[in-house]
């Protein structure tokens, strides 16, 4: 999960404030004119290579699922992509290395799930309700059944309502941590596109 929100940079919402600093090195002659045309088509790059990469952090988490036998993949594999969908960005500085290389200062916003969102106790009050609701039976069933006996869709239930409910904890979190990452664009044919990740 880490590894895919640090080295994609994922979010869901795509939407850019104007609140970052911009600055020029002293050897790059550029006017303000140009710098604010720049800033625009600046934006509008990484919007681009956000959802680029969110699409292929969500396809890798699907692959880690589909490759893995463990039922319990299902609840790592919703939780991550939730996080994933929560995590958030701001641009903090563009600095100006030439007139076509950019360095972005972003800070990156995601949601940490542990035990301050909530405890081993809750949960299992609400999943034990949610799982008579839903099956009609008592969650001790699971322990009280011998194993050649238990139903397959009572397991499998369970791994959903837990994934469920991890999911709801994450999209309520309002814990967060908070990563500085500085990547580079590039100007090509007067377009603006991802060139490399300078510091993470």
């Amino acid at each position: 999960m880490k590894k895919i929100l640090i080295l994609f940079l994922l979010t869901v919402n795509l939407g850019f404030s104007a609140n970052y600093k911009v600055e020029v090195k002293p050897n790059v002659k550029i006017q303000q004119s140009e710098i604010e045309k720049n800033n625009a088509g600046i934006e509008k790059a990484f919007e681009k290579f956000v959802e680029k990469q969110k699409a292929a952090g969500i396809r890798e988490a699907e692959l880690t699922t589909q490759s893995s036998q463990r039922l319990g993949m299902a609840l790592t594999d919703g939780m991550a992509k939730q996080l994933v969908y929560n995590t958030q960005y701001s641009i903090k500085k563009i600095e100006y290395i030439s007139n076509n290389i950019v360095n972005l200062d972003l800070e990156i916003k995601i949601p940490v799930l542990d035990s301050r969102n909530f405890s081993e106790d809750e949960m299992m009050r609400e999943i034990s309700k949610r799982f008579k609701e839903r099956t009609g039976k008592s969650i001790e069933i699971l322990k009280t059944t011998p194993k050649k006996n238990i139903k397959p869709e009572w397991v499998s239930t369970l791994f959903q309502l837990m994934s469920d409910f991890t999911i709801e904890k994450v999209k309520t979190t309002k814990i967060f941590t908070y990563q500085n990452v500085t990547i580079s664009l590039k100007k090509v044919n007067k377009e603006w596109m991802f060139h490399r990740i300078v510091k993470q």
